[in-house]
This record gives structure tokens, sequence and C-alpha cells, in this order.
């Protein structure tokens, strides 16, 4: 009899990562901003989030939106992507091709002269990726926002993330 070891972790967090990306910037495009900065860096984004999931020390991903032409109050909205490693799926690998067109709808378009930030949440015990250059920032303020669940945007074996948005409190 013989054994076959497969590398299913390290499947799953390709899967996973790759997958986040790409509703990142489906994210991006739908809500009319230009994806070129993000797909520019996008290497550095992928190894960076695959191995903050190898290590389960990504926390979330966070996709700011400012307006760089406002002085008084530049924030204008905000996705984030939660990781949760103890997911109770079944091992299959799958991605909601719906929840990013939902999510942008819901919370509403943004003017042409926005742009975004991409911020990596991490664990204190997360160690920085072997390439990149990876800074500590802090997050602008969700002070008189509201945060929406929109629910679960894509899941591989225990590692799931979830998507909400942040739109300003009416």
């Amino acid at each position: 009899m013989s054994t076959v070891h497969v590398g299913s972790h390290t499947h799953t967090t390709t899967y996973v990562a790759t997958n986040l990306l790409r509703s990142l910037r489906q994210l991006i495009s739908a809500a009319g901003l230009d994806p070129t900065k993000f797909m520019s860096n996008w290497s550095m984004w992928e190894d960076g989030v695959a191995h903050w999931l190898s290590q389960r020390g990504l926390d979330a991903l966070v996709l700011e939106i400012y307006d760089p032409t406002d002085t008084v109050d530049d924030r204008r909205g905000r996705f984030d992507f939660t990781l949760d490693y103890s997911y109770g799926g079944d091992g299959d690998l799958w991605i909601d091709p719906d929840i990013i067109s939902f999510t942008v709808k819901k919370s509403g378009s943004y003017p042409s002269q926005c742009r975004y930030r991409l911020v990596a949440m991490t664990s204190s015990f997360a160690t920085d990726p072997p390439s990149g250059n990876w800074t500590s920032v802090s997050l602008r303020s969700t002070a008189g926002f509201t945060k929406h669940n929109a629910g679960t945007s894509v899941a591989g074996g225990s590692t799931a993330a979830s998507l909400s948005y942040y739109r300003k409190a009416s």
C-alpha cells in the first residue's frame, strides 16, 4: 500500500489569495475606480496575501476609498474582506460571483476623483512576506459610517473571507 500526501493547505491558500485579489480588482472596477495602481502591484499583493494566509496571520484586507480633493473629510467608503480560519466548510473551493456587484449596488457610487488604498490588517504574530515593501499604516476612522455585512465571498477548506462595506450614516 502506498500513501499520497497532497499539499492541500498550499493549494487552498493559493486559491483563497488569488480569488480575494480578483474580488478586489472586480470591486475596484465596479465602484468606478481605476484598477491600474492595484494591478501594477499584483504580484506583491499575491505573495503577501498568500504568505499571511499560510500563517493564518491575515485578519482582513481593507479597501479605503477617499477623495483627495476634500481637505475637510476625505473619507468616502470602505470595503473589508475579513478572514475566518475556522470556517465550517466541507473542503470545497468556491467564490460567490454575485457578491461584488450586489455590494457595490448597496454601497453606492463614488465620484470620479476618488482614489483608494488597500491595507492588509495582520495579526501580531504575522511576519512580513519575503518580497514587497510593507509598512505600518493607520486606517481612516469609520466614525459616522455604518457597517453592512454582505456575506461570505470566497472560501477554501477552513478559510473563508466575508465582505462588508461602510456607508455614511444618514
